[in-house]
Order: structure tokens, then C-alpha cells, then sequence
């Protein structure tokens, strides 16, 4: 990013959003999803491999139908892009979790 500006002078909006959106495929990637859809009412992220009750459960997101969804209204694109992001990135690091043991 510090690049292009440096080429370019000051990033656009529509640049900006471009970067975001490339940054959300490597989060996806990392966190083994393989599709997501966000529209305002709902997130849903479809993922490449089963992935752990705790992490489901950590991250807020509900299991249905092989996909994990977060229900929650979210009207402005911007908005849903940072969720997206920022559910990502839990999902990240409760997958870097490792595993606790019931005593």
C-alpha cells in the first residue's frame, strides 16, 4: 500500500477498497474459507474444511448447512467489509489456539 502511494501520490477510495478487498482474499485463505457472501441482513462464510465447535463458537458465528453465519444486520458495504475483516481475523487466532483440555 505504501508503495502505490509512493508511485501514485495519495490512494483513491475505489484503490483503497480494491486493497481491502485483496487483503480480505488472504485472511479467507489463511483462515481455510473458501466462499463468503455478505448482504445486510446476514455474513456467511462457506468453509474448505469442518472447523472446531470452539472455534465457531469463540469467533460468534452459528454452523448451518455447512456454512457459518453471522446474523447481523449490516446496511453500508464499508460496514460489511470491516466485519468481514474482522471476523477473519478472529477466526485466525482461534484457530492458532491450540486445543484446552477438559480437567
Amino acid at each position: 500500500e505504501e508503495e502505490l502511494v509512493d508511485r501514485s501520490g495519495e490512494e483513491r477510495e475505489e484503490a483503497r477498497i480494491l486493497l481491502r478487498i485483496a487483503n480480505v482474499r488472504t485472511l479467507a485463505r489463511d483462515a481455510d474459507i473458501a466462499k463468503i457472501d455478505a448482504g445486510p441482513g446476514a455474513i456467511a462464510f462457506t468453509p474448505r474444511s469442518e472447523m472446531t465447535k470452539r472455534v465457531v463458537a469463540a469467533a460468534g458465528l452459528t454452523a448451518r448447512n455447512g456454512r457459518l453465519l453471522l446474523e447481523e444486520a449490516i446496511a453500508s458495504p464499508a460496514d460489511r467489509l470491516a466485519r468481514v475483516e474482522k471476523m477473519l481475523r478472529r477466526v485466525l487466532q482461534e484457530r492458532k489456539q491450540p486445543a484446552r483440555r477438559s480437567a
